[in-house]
Order: structure tokens, then sequence, then C-alpha cells
């Protein structure tokens, strides 16, 4: 038992590491993008952002998975997809806070492209928070893969998983 738990323990960290980066990547392109921007485009993504905030976190995962079909990358998946209105929220606040800054200002008034003034000046400055967000994130990514796994719709028998052991 003792040995199970602990090779499950890759499988289930990896999951959970897997699905917090995921769902930072798509998140802090999203929210990126929202708050640069702003306007119909800032609208438009938000929205889509508030109608996956609608949904309870872990229903929303066992509805994707449900569509995907049981597994455990599929629960990387869902569970991924379930988290990105979490950074996308967190980058875009910070993203409209940041792009009020004199050093932005100077950047735009000098004619540097929006890529160069988001990824060289925004982003490294929006990167504590979201760094923050996702080192905590981690933790309750696995919880809910092991959740998913204890009812069936992650890690399939026999792998060793936490939420399978359970």
């Amino acid at each position: 038992l003792m040995s199970r738990l602990i090779w499950g323990g890759r499988i289930s960290i990896s999951v959970g590491v897997m699905a917090t980066l995921i769902a930072l990547g798509v998140g802090l392109l999203i929210g990126l993008s929202a708050g640069f921007f702003g306007g119909a485009l800032d609208t438009f993504l938000m929205r889509i952002i508030d109608i996956l905030m609608s949904f309870p976190y872990v229903l929303l995962a066992i509805i994707i998975i449900a569509a995907l079909s049981p597994g455990l990358v599929n629960t990387m998946i869902a569970l991924a997809i379930a988290g990105i209105p979490y950074y996308a929220r967190i980058t875009r606040g910070s993203t409209l806070d940041i792009k009020e800054q004199e050093y932005v200002t100077a950047q735009e008034a000098i004619g540097s492209n929006n890529l160069r003034v988001m990824f060289k000046h925004i982003v490294p400055n929006l990167i504590a928070p979201v760094i923050t967000a996702a080192t905590l994130d981690v933790g309750w990514m696995i919880i809910a893969a092991a959740g998913m796994s204890f009812l069936g719709l992650g890690a399939q028998p026999p792998t060793a998983e936490w939420g399978l052991m359970l």
C-alpha cells in the first residue's frame, strides 16, 4: 500500500501541475489580451469567462469529462478548462493596472509595438500574482483530480492514483 501511495503520488502531482500550467497559459493569454486591448475584445472574452465561472468548478469538470470520456488525460484537460477563468481574471486585473503606468505609456509613445509592450513590460510585472495563485492552485487541482478518480471519471484501475486508492 505504501509503495502504491508513493507511486500514485507521481501521477497525482503531475496531473495537478500540468492542469495548473495549462490553465495558467491559456488564462494568461486571454487575460492579457482582454486587459491590454480592451473594447469589444475585452467584452467578448470576459463574457466567455463569465459563462465558465457561472458553473461550479467541479460540475464543469464533470461535464467536460463526461463529454470527452473518463481518463487521466481528459481529467487534466477538464480541470485546466475549469481553471482558466481564475487566471484570466487575475491577469486582466493586473494588466489593466500595469498598462496605466508611466513606463508602459513611454514605450507606446516611442513607438514600440503591442507585442513588445505586452511581453517585455506588462507580463514580467504581472507574473508575481499569477505565480502566487498558481502555487496555491496546484494543491486544489490535485484534490480535484483525486475526486474525479474517486468518482470513476479520472484514472482507471489498475493505475495507482490517490483518488482511486481511496
